[in-house]
């Protein structure tokens, strides 16, 4: 029930409001606990306990903060997002009716400090207690953040039926996170340069925006409370929640999209995470920021501070290492590049060249720093990428991994000659790469150049089958191929 809506109650009589409480949402907490707050009515109040408690039979009266508004706004923050206080009465009645759930069973929901939490084995993690803990200092904070997630997880415990299939669970999830709350995907513009923010749970949770690890973290914590069992899938760059055969985008409103839309031409099949991991990533997603405004030393600490959670990571490892170097501590860095060398990834394949570049010399410092280089929307940050890659490559012509990001910002400028001419520079250096060869075989396919695109395509296709895949892109091509050039 809406707040506009609520209003006009004000002015109806004794059976006008009986009448209204007779149409509300039998399973909405929310809209008994605001129609209490209007008309001090026993049984609204009763009926939002019940609902909460998940039992039968009076039960003892919640204690509530001065105004109603604030305890509702736990479950539903108000557009005007206006900072609010709740009692530690009725933090201990929430946590009072919260016991049933199913996050309470793990070791890590009374875990208080980092030590506790990295000694957990990353099943018996409480995501939520985890990630408000690496991300606030206060833990009175904590506990009303903890008491959101709690109401809203009860919220959907009271529209499920006894026993309820996960998919049962995963569809009233949906409804209110995405329909009812409202959380939804920022538009670029406002996160691109503030992606911490829209990744960090107490931001999420506050203004219902969120990229789509902030959203998954959510969705995550919830899962855990009404005991829906998940896989965290992260595709490159991205990353979703699965339950059983049904894929949850976190960023189209929980739709199932099939595994094969998240497929690209490197990738054999979809990575799994752990929560530990999730941990890290938020880390890894913050650094990203400084790293693209030149912030090295703070993309550093944001990077260490991702390392106990995900130490094996390939990526994280050379990009902690990249900004290593470029905050002159190179020896140090060295030890992180031959970790991230040794560290294949098996859904991959071909593997990153970064480390190796970096690794052997074969970039220097002043030629790392364009690498990462924010680009928006706008032609003037593509082309301004380009010309400081353009003299890395001057200063450092085996620069492989700058070869091939020229490749992406010729691409993206609309040049297709002079992306077709950095690809057969870096196959030069490398020519085990299949994204290389298949860009290539695509290029020449759309110049009619038939036999050099059938050479690029037999390079992508060696390379595919050695791993056992055929990635569907190849074989989309290869029947193009066939019919324009038998």
């Amino acid at each position: 029930m809406k707040h506009f809506l609520l209003l006009i109650f004000f002015s109806l009589g004794t059976v006008e409001a009986k009448v209204v409480y007779e149409s509300l949402d039998p399973t909405s907490i929310r809209e008994h606990l605001a129609y209490y707050e209007l008309y001090q009515y026993p049984p609204a109040l009763e009926h939002a306990w019940k609902l909460l408690s998940g039992k039968s039979g009076k039960q003892a009266p919640l204690s509530f903060p001065s105004s109603i508004d604030s305890f509702i706004a736990l479950i539903n923050p108000t557009e005007s997002r206006k900072a609010f206080e709740i009692s530690d009465e009725s933090l201990a009645s929430i946590d009072e009716v919260a016991k049933s759930l199913a996050n309470r069973k793990l070791k890590g929901n009374s875990a208080k400090t980092l030590p506790e939490l990295l000694a957990l084995d990353s099943p018996d993690i409480d995501l939520a207690r985890a990630l408000l803990l690496t991300q606030l200092q206060d833990f009175s904070e904590i506990r009303r953040y903890e008491a959101m997630l709690d109401l809203m997880a009860l919220q959907v415990m009271a529209r499920l039926p006894a026993n309820a299939a996960d998919q049962d669970k995963v569809r009233e999830l949906n409804k209110l996170i995405f329909y009812e709350l409202g959380f939804r995907f920022p538009p670029h513009s406002t996160y691109s340069q503030n992606i911490d923010h829209f990744t960090f749970l107490p931001h999420v949770l506050e203004a219902r925006r969120g990229v789509c690890l902030g959203v998954s973290s959510l969705y995550i914590c919830l899962a855990e409370r009404i005991g829906l069992p998940f896989e965290i899938i992260t595709p490159p760059g991205h990353i979703f929640m699965r339950s059983g055969a049904i894929n949850i985008e976190t960023t189209l409103r929980g739709v199932h999209i099939h595994d094969d839309e998240y497929l690209n031409i490197n990738l054999i099949n979809l990575p799994k995470r752990t929560k530990k991991e999730v941990i890290g990533m938020a880390f890894f997603n913050q650094a990203s920021i400084y790293l693209s405004t030149g912030d090295f030393e703070k993309a550093a600490d944001c990077y260490a501070r991702a390392l106990p959670f995900m130490p094996n990571d390939k990526m994280l490892n050379t990009l902690y290492a990249f900004s290593l170097i470029l905050t002159d501590k190179e020896t140090l860095a060295q030890g992180y590049l031959k970790k991230a060398i040794q560290t294949e990834e098996p859904c991959l394949i071909t593997q990153n060249s970064l480390a190796e570049d970096m690794y052997y010399k074969r970039v220097d410092k002043e030629s790392l720093k364009p690498f990462f280089l924010y680009v928006d929307e706008s032609r003037e940050s593509i082309m301004k990428k380009k010309d400081a890659i353009v003299q890395s490559l001057k200063r450092c012509p085996e620069f492989r991994s700058g070869h091939f990001m020229l490749a992406i910002c010729w691409l993206q400028l609309g040049k297709p000659i002079e992306a077709i001419e950095c690809l057969e520079t870096y196959e030069k250096l490398d020519t085990n790469d299949i994204s290389s060869a298949y860009y290539l075989a695509e290029l020449y396919y759309s110049r009619y150049d038939g036999p050099k695109a059938k050479a690029a395509y037999d390079r992508a296709e060696k390379l595919a089958l050695k791993h056992g895949s055929l990635p569907p892109a190849l074989i989309k091509l290869k029947t193009e191929l066939s019919i324009r050039h038998p």
